[in-house]
């Protein structure tokens, strides 16, 4: 059985619940305050099939934004012949995308405190699926740069309401694990995608076929999101349905089996939460502006903009040095540091005729080694979870320290690759890339979100989901128009200066521990293997 420890008494006792500020208040030093009564319940109820359910369905959802870099890095080459498109205007379709993402995950997230996680989550899945079908029937250049700024737009719904809704549904000592878990996930779709593209390449089908068969994760996830998945209990709660949030918990004990077989009644959670609203006041009916200064802003004014430059960090080297690097390496000449001299002369345009006639080679649609190259690189998201733990073991759980090292390591990675190498050891190398800093990013992401409290922490994410985009959407003018237009080792050697400038940076974060992520994380493989 995965259930951690049956509730042996299911009456209400306010007493045991009150008595655990000190204990509880020592773990979760993180957010400074008492957990409320639905943490406490939660942390009671434990792990078991329901947080397994939940991870599963919003890791799909979550790694709508992993399959989305994965697109656009097939989806530009493909486009640069078929509408006979310039690097500039490659890089715009990307920049639109993400664009619109940065734009969309801060009201969306907004949204999603207002309205609802799920219903959020719910609504951006659907539409993003239907504008991706609207792009495999674009006619014109034109429509689908704008129908891909719309996707971005929901994208940031789908992954900061997804975010919280998965937090808000596991107990305190799992959420780390939790987050680690679910980025896999990223890896695993990414992995998919580049398959999905390296197949329609096999079987002769246009980048229309692609974009459609995208779509089907998307589908999977609504379906998932309409029959198997809950409202946040914390977000019932704050919003005062306490009747809503105690059902959502006690189907949460069933689906975990914690209620003692004796018990020929269901465990009510409804009696626990009426008894301690006279001692609690945590519940809101509106989040201010003057409240969410107080709650982001005021107490460490610069940790925020600090959080958001590292997440600009992690999204234009996870993007640039890690999906289109290894595409735009497999489709020209290589130059190694040896030439550092020489000028590039690589012109990926379409006007660039031979004589025969036959178009420019790098003008081709993406070849069969950029999609293996590609699919190499994002098999090495794989290794995050392993990584990430491995790293937090031996750091004994200091995060900030954690991301001095995978920036530092991942600026050292990416610098190897301006020496002449082969493309299986260059493909190696984009693998050991491609996993330090999604571990890294991991890592960063449970940091930020265990440091804002329930009531702002979606709005938090949208902001560092928003600036990981906007990292994403300068990534191309590197990755593609310089490294097209001027130099191969300038592009590598500007994704490796930003780790290290990011390294830096990470020295000044505050050292907080990450939850005993080590012990927490050993205690769920135990109970997902029991």
């Amino acid at each position: 059985m995965m259930s951690s420890v049956s509730i042996a008494h299911p009456a209400p006792v306010i007493g045991s619940i009150l008595g655990m500020d000190d204990e509880a208040g020592s773990e979760n030093e993180v957010v400074h305050r008492k957990p409320p009564i639905i943490e406490t319940i939660l942390n009671e109820l434990g792990f078991g099939w329901f947080q397994v359910r939940m991870i599963v369905i919003l890791g799909v959802a979550h790694s709508t934004d992993t399959m989305e870099t994965i697109i656009q890095a097939i989806l530009g080459p493909s486009l640069r012949c078929y509408w006979r498109l310039s690097a500039d205007y490659v890089a715009l379709l990307t920049s639109l995308v993400f664009l619109g993402s940065c734009i969309g995950a801060v009201p969306l997230g907004y949204a999603a405190d207002v309205y609802g996680r799920r219903s959020i989550c719910l609504l951006s899945c659907l539409v993003l699926m239907y504008l991706s079908w609207l792009c495999a029937i674009s006619p014109t250049y034109a429509w689908i740069a704008s129908l891909r700024f719309l996707s971005g737009l929901f994208i940031g719904g789908v992954l900061t309401a997804g975010s919280s809704l998965l937090s808000e549904t596991m107990p305190s000592k799992f959420q780390a694990p939790g987050q680690l878990i679910t980025n896999n996930f990223e890896a695993l779709i990414g992995v998919i995608t580049a398959a999905i593209g390296l197949g329609c390449l096999k079987g002769r089908l246009s980048w229309r076929f692609f974009v459609f068969f995208t779509t089907f994760p998307l589908a999977l996830c609504a379906v998932a999101l309409v029959f198997f998945t809950p409202e946040s209990p914390v977000y019932l709660y704050c919003k005062k349905q306490t009747q809503e949030a105690a059902i959502v918990l006690d189907n949460m004990a069933a689906a975990n089996r914690c209620i003692p077989k004796s018990s020929t009644s269901v465990v009510s959670s409804l009696g626990r939460i009426q008894e301690a609203d006279e001692a609690e006041n945590f519940r809101i009916s509106k989040v201010g502006v003057k409240e969410v200064y107080t709650l982001l802003i005021r107490r460490r004014p610069w940790l925020l903009p600090l959080l958001l430059c590292l997440n600009f960090s992690w999204g234009f080297l996870i993007y640039g040095g890690t999906t289109i690097l290894p595409v735009e390496l497999a489709a020209g000449p290589r130059m190694c540091i040896q030439d550092f001299r020489i000028a590039n002369t690589t012109n990926l345009s379409p006007d660039d005729q031979q004589p025969g006639g036959t178009p420019f080679e790098c003008c081709k649609p993406l070849r069969e080694e950029g999609y293996q190259s590609l699919l190499i690189s994002a098999s090495g998201g794989l290794l995050s979870l392993p990584l990430a733990y491995g790293l937090v073991a031996l750091l004994r759980q200091r995060l900030p320290l954690a991301q001095v090292v995978t920036f530092s390591l991942t600026s050292i990675l990416l610098f190897v690759q301006t020496f002449c190498m082969a493309s299986t050891v260059s493909n190696v190398v984009f693998f050991a890339t491609r996993g330090v800093a999604a571990a890294g990013s991991g890592l960063m992401g449970i940091y930020a979100s265990n440091i804002f409290q329930a009531r702002v922490r979606s709005l938090a994410s949208g902001l560092c989901a928003a600036a990981y985009r906007l990292g994403i959407l300068t990534a191309p003018y590197v990755g593609q128009i310089l490294l097209q237009d001027r130099s191969v080792l300038l592009a590598i050697l500007t994704f490796t200066l930003v780790a290290i400038g990011s390294a830096i940076g990470s020295i000044i974060l505050p050292r907080m521990r990450a939850l005993r992520t080590v012990r927490n994380f050993t205690a769920f493989l135990l109970s997902l293997t029991s």
